[in-house]
């Protein structure tokens, strides 16, 4: 039987002398899923050739990654258990996943995902808890622990109108001398309503007033629009309505007492009718406001006056001098807490008869810039892939400040070197991709976001988002030592290495999906007198001779074998054939003279 060469056609595979197909290079299904042979055999003389077809059986060889990094969510309030929220997306080229996924995070409890990566609500929520969530999905392959992707998810959760507004004080009880005069303010009323936007902003209403009585609308001041006429020891009851403007709108009542107060006869204690003052909050404590200053038309009558609060003190924060009447702060002032105080003070004559009069303070506390913007998350990380387009978002960050006003306008801003890659709205606090990123040149990124309010002096705090940037396929094997020259005798035998080309890839070597580069002889190699190993090492495949050729010139391709697309580089290599030596080297006698100066 004589000698048989074969060919398959393709490098991939080759025959053995007994007869066997064999791999000669890896497979990748996700790169050719099948192979159609034209396998030949010839004895030198006669050919014969069949057809084989070989399908690539997939396997669990590709890594996974998740589609995007972020997901940006509203939930309304009153969703019902089971309601998708949102669908975390993966891509894995191999044909079956078996992915599983897992929620972490802060109130991660209250929502569920499957193993499609539907999340889904499992509780109800309650904006008024917790107004939103950033949670983590993570996306692992159970059969490889290591290979996972994870894709942040942050969930705002929108108001629903399901909070009434309520009364601070309910069933209020309140008095008056029977000569209060139309006009005066009589007391505000306060209410809380949890919910936020248009479900928060309320008016006032009188159901029955007696018709004595008028609230504004806007602010809830009570006041007397008809004289009393009424007797000492009389009561008087109000009932006041506050509704929000939600959809439907939500409504509370409370009612009111007010009793009527007896005069002396004697000549009165007049004071004036009613004061104003406003005050801001971080107004030092025992700061004088006013003074309070009773007197008599009885010109010729002495007497002392001895002034007291009566009511609408709250807890303390103010104090009247008994002597003379000086009004001032005792404890400190809080805006956020209470921005009205409605004070009643007596003011009461020592002498041969007992005088009385009343007088109302409207103290208004004027918000001051004491809070700085809060963070609701103060460390965020994340990661994005280095291809990512320039303007893409990627995180919202978001900062609440209590004060009011400018003082509660929140402004975002970057630090000055995150701000050569990235960009933040200042307004909403959305991050983005401001420059085309390089993980060659930096794998990661410390953003210093800085939420500043608008006030006198501005007060500021910050928040770390730390970016790991995910490799791409981007950069080519680059060969070290390109357009190389060897020498090689004839009398070498087949196998016999003629060169190694040294290549670096700057991409990261993902060792859990690494394919071997793959070096392929593009031309030059008609005879195929030559191949490249999958190391780089070019060898001969059979004895060659000055007959055949004394010179080659190689162009050799070198691919990665990283993710779609793959990346390639070129050389050449230029190979002299020379004889072999017929004759052994000898050593010549060498006079060396060397002469030295002084």
């Amino acid at each position: 039987r004589g000698t048989l060469t074969w060919d398959t056609g393709d490098p991939t595979f080759g025959v053995t002398a007994n007869f066997e197909l064999v791999l000669l290079w890896p497979l990748d299904r996700e790169k050719t899923p099948s192979y159609i042979l034209n396998v030949t055999a010839s004895d030198g003389v006669f050919t014969a050739t069949t057809r084989v077809n070989v399908l690539v059986i997939d396997v669990n060889d590709e890594r996974h990654r998740c589609l995007h990094p972020i997901y940006n969510v509203s939930i309304l309030e009153n969703q019902s258990p089971g309601y998708l929220v949102t669908t975390v997306l993966t891509s894995d080229p191999d044909l079956e996943t078996n992915l599983i996924y897992r929620l972490s995070g802060l109130g991660s409890e209250k929502f569920s995902i499957d193993n499609h990566g539907e999340v889904r609500l499992r509780h109800f929520l309650d904006r008024e808890t917790s107004s939103g969530y950033l949670l983590e999905a993570t996306a692992l392959d159970p059969t490889h622990p290591d290979w996972l992707c994870t894709s942040r998810i942050q969930m705002k959760i929108e108001d629903v109108n399901d909070n009434s507004p309520s009364f601070t004080i309910n069933n209020e009880t309140i008095t008056m001398t029977e000569d209060a005069v139309v006009g005066m303010i009589v007391t505000k009323l306060q209410v809380l309503d949890f919910d936020e936007g248009e479900n928060r902003q309320v008016h006032y209403t009188l159901v029955d007033s007696a018709g004595l009585f008028n609230v504004s609308s806007d602010t809830g001041i009570l006041s007397l629009i008809q004289p009393l006429q009424s007797s000492p020891g009389s009561v008087h009851y109000v009932t006041a309505k506050v509704s929000d403007h939600g959809r439907p709108s939500l409504t509370s009542l409370t009612t009111l007492q007010a009793i009527v107060l007896g005069m002396n006869d004697d000549p009165p204690l007049l004071v004036s009718g009613a004061y104003h003052v406003s005050v801001s909050e971080d107004t030092p404590v025992f700061t004088s406001l006013l003074d309070i200053k009773a007197f008599s038309d009885d010109v010729e009558r002495k007497f002392n006056v001895i002034y007291t609060i009566l009511e609408g003190n709250g807890h303390g924060e103010f104090d009247v001098d008994k002597r003379t009447g000086a009004l001032s702060t005792c404890k400190t002032l809080d805006f956020e807490s209470r921005q009205v105080y409605q004070l009643l003070i007596l003011a009461t004559s020592v002498g041969d008869s007992s005088l009385t009069s009343y007088v109302s303070v409207n103290v208004t506390v004027l918000d001051a810039n004491d809070n700085p913007p809060i963070f609701k998350i103060t460390r965020y990380t994340l990661q994005i892939r280095e291809d990512v387009e320039v303007g893409q978002m990627i995180l919202k960050v978001d900062a609440d400040d209590v004060d009011s006003g400018r003082n509660g306008l929140v402004l975002f801003s970057l630090d000055e070197i995150s701000r050569r890659y990235f960009g933040i709205d200042s307004l909403s606090g959305v991050l983005m991709v401001g420059s085309h990123l390089d993980r060659e040149n930096i794998a990661r990124h410390d953003v210093l976001v800085l939420a500043t309010d608008q006030g006198i002096p501005a007060l500021s705090s910050t928040a770390t988002v730390t970016i790991d940037v995910l490799d791409v396929n981007d950069n080519p094997p680059i060969f070290l030592h390109p357009n190389a020259t060897a020498v090689l005798q004839a009398d070498r035998l087949p196998g016999w290495a003629v060169f190694h080309f040294a290549v670096s890839d700057a991409d990261q070597l993902d060792q859990s999906s690494f394919t071997p580069l793959s070096f392929h002889l593009t031309s030059g190699n008609e005879k195929e007198m030559f191949r490249v190993d999958p190391d780089g090492t070019l060898r001969t495949t059979d004895k060659l001779s000055v007959r055949l050729g004394d010179s080659f010139k190689l162009t050799i391709k070198v691919e990665d074998g990283g993710r779609l697309p793959v990346l390639h580089s070129s050389t050449w290599i230029y190979i002299k054939v020379v004889e072999p030596s017929k004759h052994p080297p000898s050593i010549v006698p060498l006079w060396v003279w060397v002469g030295v100066y002084e």
